[in-house]
């Protein structure tokens, strides 16, 4: 009978629970829904809440970002940035130890051979992310209201701009749309509210890209649309994943075929729970202000990385975002309040005009971070039902849909698209 064969079916269908609610977690979820499989989010916060870290991020859809943060010239440059603020480490005793492994590690990273396969690697998902966000944000009701469709760009003092020029010829030559402007008068008109003293030296746009207007509407947008096609949310706080079970921190237990720990940073906390402490994934804390009541001739219309504050300004739905930073700490210590004076000061260099920053909106959130800046996407090697898609840094939002697509390959047991030994767990072992 029909009734028969829609059991069947049903039966067919693997249960999969994604542990996160950000934007690896809920691409994944949605991935999975779209190929076929019977879908459970669970996350204690609801997608697109404040206190996700998912919410607070700088907003620029890097579709140029192929090139690693760990450089074979960024130890020349760590002590100025940690003058500067741009870059800290918040240590106690208890992670001391753990924090100065990671950075270690981190360092060793920056060698040019291995920064060279870390460039590889990342290239082959930045370059091919694209499409599946497009995807998403087809199903997505009045995409306009979360995303804009502008060239994004960088600006830059003459102690950076050197290095600015060699990582836009990189990037040109692995096919990134990128345009270096000197003319005085061709910069002053790509965002005239600019100080003109802060582009002096020269502008890189990239066409194609686009940036994020309110990314805790699209997250909270994402998971209507998952609920939509069928799937589940479960706000619960996961303590640990076992043989085909998950335990909340209530006591309570959810089965499942196959897992995915999309957690960011809480993933550590699981990690640690399942007694895989062999990943050293940490924790680079950012940090956000927002400039609110924002006159039209004081916005921009576009977002607009400066590169030696490291930090982007976004137009936001609320007004300008100020986003970036690199704190090493633990993801659930007290944030360091001066990092968002650094951020309003450094802003007001750029727009002098600017209103006084919306206190109330200060937000410091925590990006989960490997030490060689590649992220994990695998089967866990203690428990072949779980896989992992954690790690992403910097580029969680760009990264989301097509980390997705790959892990929903795992779960089918297809061959993935893309080599996925770079991001293999095994790694670490």
């Amino acid at each position: 009978s029909f009734c028969t064969l829609l059991l069947l079916l049903e039966e067919m269908q693997r249960r999969v629970s994604v542990v996160g609610g950000g934007f690896i977690g809920m691409s994944t979820a949605l991935a999975l829904i779209r190929h076929g499989h019977r879908v459970q989010l669970i996350d204690r916060y609801s997608p697109g809440h404040r206190e996700a870290s998912s919410f607070g991020i700088a907003g620029a859809l890097a579709l140029y970002e192929l090139l690693p943060l760990n450089r074979p010239q960024l130890p020349a440059a760590l002590p100025g940035l940690l003058c500067k603020g741009a870059v800290s480490v918040k240590l106690d005793s208890q992670l001391l130890t753990k924090t100065a492994s990671w950075g270690m590690q981190f360092l060793r990273n920056c060698i040019p051979e291995r920064s060279k396969l870390t460039a590889d690697a990342m290239a082959t998902l930045v370059s091919n992310s694209a499409p599946y966000w497009e995807r998403v944000l087809k199903q997505i009701p009045n995409r306009d209201k979360y995303t804009a469709t502008i060239e994004l760009g960088h600006a830059s003092n003459k102690t950076s701009w050197e290095s600015l020029i060699s990582d836009t010829s990189i990037r040109q030559s692995q096919g990134v749309n990128a345009t270096i402007i000197r003319s005085p008068s061709d910069m002053q008109k790509w965002e005239p509210i600019i100080a003109a003293s802060s582009l002096v030296h020269g502008i890189v746009s990239y066409g194609g890209s686009w940036h994020f207007t309110n990314p805790g509407g699209l997250l909270a947008e994402m998971r209507r649309l998952f609920e939509s096609l069928g799937g589940t949310f479960l706000q619960q706080e996961v303590s640990q994943i076992e043989d085909h079970q998950i335990r909340m921190t209530d006591g309570s237990k959810e089965q499942f075929d196959d897992c995915v720990l999309a957690a960011g940073t809480y993933s550590q906390t699981i990690l640690q729970n399942m007694s895989e402490s062999n990943i050293p994934l940490g924790t680079e804390r950012g940090y956000h202000i927002v400039f609110t009541d924002i006159a039209p001739h004081n916005q921009i219309s576009r977002s607009v990385g400066w590169i030696p504050g490291k930090f982007f300004l976004t137009p936001v739905h609320n007004g300008i975002r100020v986003a970036g930073l690199s704190e090493l700490g633990s993801y659930d210590s007290p944030p360091t309040s001066e990092k968002w004076d650094h951020l309003e000061n450094e802003a007001r260099k750029l727009i002098p005009s600017l209103p006084p920053r919306n206190r109330s909106l200060d937000w410091m959130g925590g990006r989960p971070s490997l030490p060689d800046q590649l992220p994990v996407i695998g089967r866990s090697a203690r428990n072949s039902n779980v896989i992992y898609a954690f790690g992403h840094g910097h580029l969680g939002a760009t990264l989301g849909p097509i980390t997705g697509e790959l892990v929903s390959q795992l779960v089918n047991g297809s061959q993935p698209e893309i080599s996925m030994k770079p991001f293999s767990p095994s790694r670490f072992c």
